[in-house]
């Protein structure tokens, strides 16, 4: 199973609130839903950059209950340090570059909307260039 981030993967942003990689909560829904359909099955989760930083979130959040609900996890190409890591995507270059497509995918999700509830003014969202 694949995991999506809300208004990601072809799906339609259909709530106020877009993704996020330091709020674990979807993830854990989707983890628990697993489990609870097939007990029995090994879960292993695997986080890729962003997802990978989202996947640690989880972990940590869930502190060693997340050895009852998933039997491996992998980080991959993730920064150590996030606020190091946020510095540098306003950097000239490929971390800038970076930064805009982050920005253009979450601006992307607001857009494809079909209402914006958003608690600030989608104005100012829709043209943000910047994370």
């Amino acid at each position: 199973m694949v995991f999506n981030y809300r208004g990601r993967g072809g799906h339609a942003l259909t709530t106020p609130r877009t993704y996020c990689a330091s709020k674990s909560e979807d993830l854990g829904e989707v983890v628990d839903y697993i489990n609870k359909r097939h007990p029995r099955a090994p879960l292993v989760a695997m986080g890729v950059s962003l997802g990978g930083i989202l996947l640690g979130n989880y972990l940590t959040h869930e502190g060693p209950k997340a050895k009852h609900k998933l039997r491996a996890a992998m980080l991959m190409s993730i920064c150590w340090d996030c606020f190091k890591g946020t510095e540098s995507l306003e950097k000239a270059g490929l971390n800038r570059m970076l930064n805009w497509h982050l920005a253009g995918c979450l601006v992307d999700s607001i857009k494809e909307a079909s209402t914006c509830q958003m608690q600030y003014c989608c104005i100012h969202l829709i043209i943000s260039y910047s994370v």
